[in-house]
């Protein structure tokens, strides 16, 4: 109607002599993704794990520890010529903590995951040099 305010309230509910009529924003939240855990449970794995990572697809989440010397070397063993993509299946499956079953099963998920095997590595690079 002409000559009515419209007044917006940043809180929910009415604020501070507000029209009863006011409309409200609501409060952003964050959307929830197929795999998502929740706050504890992350910190549970930081606690048993140390570093914990997430990634995240369309709207699908999963859950990654870092890669330590034991899972590396199993993954090292179960490397053939024949089949050298055994090597990023065998850290992904020790490494999974949870999160969305579909990152690992479909293939267009799963291969772009494998692309961030080695940046999941906790390598600190040195220089080497003959001396």
């Amino acid at each position: 109607m002409e000559g009515e305010k419209t007044t917006f309230s940043l809180m929910p509910g009415n604020q501070g002599g507000q029209a009863d009529n006011a409309p409200t924003i609501p409060a952003i939240t964050r959307p929830v993704m197929t795999g998502q855990v929740s706050e504890e449970q992350i910190s549970a794995w930081k606690k048993q794990y140390g570093q914990v990572f997430g990634y995240d697809v369309d709207n699908k989440i999963c859950y990654l520890r870092s890669v330590d010397r034991d899972t590396y070397a199993l993954a090292l063993a179960k490397v053939t010529s024949s089949n050298p993509s055994l090597f990023s299946k065998t850290i992904l499956e020790s490494i999974w903590l949870g999160g969305d079953e579909e990152i690992r099963k479909n293939d267009r998920y799963y291969l772009a995951l494998v692309d961030f095997v080695e940046d999941l590595m906790a390598k600190k690079k040195g220089t080497l040099r003959e001396l």
